[in-house]
């Protein structure tokens, strides 16, 4: 419990954070009250999020939220919105939710404005975020004053492990979940000793289950909408690396879990290594970067990497691991193979020879197969010629026609074999797929 209290005490506010992200925060406020004391159909200025509810680690966004009556039309509110955003915030973008808000700095700070309407009740939802406000006023009135530190101690511990925000990059916890695991178990070593034991499928909930079911590796019911799944962002893997991390920390704590050491690139050399040792291929796959925002770019390019795979499957290529690498500039798809190279034939097992239609196989493959049909197990069988024999020609010749990410599907695709996979620039993108290592085991 020690190493727990002296991490909550190396990651706690300071009092000078504290007054600077008040001030920022009035200061916004202030300003987007101005800009709305006139607009009729604005009910509300509310800020939500980890500032509102004192649980934030480092420094942290500001999520200002303007509330809409319920008779405001849509495009109106979206409009009034984007306009005071655009107005307010520096370096800014435009996102979409459910519908579009800005995001930019303010006086130093990343922040949300986001425009919903300001329902009575959250069972009568308009948009998606109309419920975050209750997510706030629900923690306020339900989170106790040191538990605020315990929130904070579970969010290091999830950022140290990799699995903390559940925005499409990481597919994480977000810091609702995290704010709602401290409020259902009341401390971080009780969190920990209760999740080294989840399975697939477990279901936790604080104020009763909704009607709804959920296929998901964590389903957490809203106490706010209880037909909602506050873990649905959570996936597998990050599920997966949650449970093994809080086993590993039970049985050894340590402050690597909070705090990991910084993960080196492998050289060139150590790739060869590791590539050789375990005697298999390398295949990448390299694109521009389209000009998209994360929670857009990160499906679309894992839906390309899955086609990219998929298309080697198909063509008779095994492929035994495959990771994603996003720099600022470009796109990397690295695949580890068993062969990058097959035969020139393949078997093509065919219908069995008392069926009618064996004569119709014998016909097409006596003239096409690589050499004469035969008899195996009582079907016909034939050596045919693949279309493709080198992993690199079968991505390039198929893959267009592949499930691809709709930002990638009429981009340049630049394809290298093993031999150009290893000749260097790659390195950060082949370190992911290969350095298999945990954060907290990095020494």
């Amino acid at each position: 419990m020690r190493l727990e209290q002296e991490i909550g005490h190396k990651i706690r506010p300071t009092a000078g954070l504290e007054k600077e992200v008040k001030a920022a925060t009035d200061r916004l406020v202030s300003a987007v009250r101005a800009r709305t004391s006139m607009i009729e159909s604005v009910m509300e200025i509310k800020v939500v999020g980890s500032v509102a509810k004192g649980t934030y680690v480092s420094r942290p966004d500001i999520d200002v939220f303007i509330l809409f009556s319920e008779g405001t039309p849509r495009p109106e509110m979206d409009r009034i919105g984007l306009e005071i955003g655009r107005d307010l915030l520096e370096e800014r973008e435009e996102r979409y939710a459910e519908h579009p808000y800005v995001h930019g700095m303010f006086d130093g700070f990343e922040a949300d404005i986001v425009p919903c309407y300001g329902i009575k009740d959250p069972s009568t939802l308009m948009s998606a975020v109309d419920r975050t406000p209750f997510h706030t006023d629900y923690m306020l009135s339900h989170l106790k004053a040191g538990q605020r530190d315990e929130v904070r101690v579970l969010k290091q511990f999830m950022k140290g492990i990799g699995a903390y925000g559940a925005e499409a990059k990481v597919q994480g916890f977000s810091g609702y979940l995290v704010e709602l695991l401290i409020l259902r178990y009341g401390d971080f070593r009780t969190v920990i000793e209760r999740a080294s034991k989840w399975k697939y499928g477990t279901k936790i909930e604080i104020e009763g289950k909704g009607q709804m079911k959920f296929d998901s590796p964590l389903v957490f019911y809203d106490p706010v909408d209880k037909n909602r799944n506050v873990a649905s962002a959570l996936s597998t893997d990050k599920f997966a690396l949650f449970i093994h991390a809080c086993a590993e920390y039970s049985q050894c704590p340590d402050e690597r879990f909070f705090f990991p050491r910084k993960r080196d690139v492998l050289t060139q050399s150590q790739i060869d290594d590791i590539i050789d040792s375990i005697g298999m291929k390398v295949l990448s796959v390299e694109a521009d970067r389209p000009v998209l925002i994360d929670d857009n770019l990160y499906p679309q390019a894992r839906k390309t990497l899955d086609g990219i795979a998929t298309v080697l499957e198909h063509e008779g290529f095994q492929v035994q691991a495959k990771h994603l690498h996003v720099e600022k500039e470009r796109i990397q798809w690295t695949l580890l193979l068993e062969n990058d190279v097959l035969s020139r034939g393949r078997k093509h097992v065919g219908p069995p020879v008392w069926m009618e239609n064996s004569q119709d196989f014998l016909r097409r493959w006596r003239a096409e197969g690589l050499g004469a049909p035969f008899i195996e197990d009582g079907r016909w069988v034939v050596f045919v010629e693949r279309k493709f024999t080198s992993a690199k020609a079968a991505v390039e010749g198929s893959v267009q026609s592949a499930a691809m990410g709709s930002a990638f599907k009429n981009v340049e695709l630049r394809v290298f074999d093993d031999k150009e996979s290893r000749k260097g620039g790659m390195e950060s993108a082949l370190s992911g797929m290969l350095d298999k290592r945990q954060p907290w085991e990095i020494s």
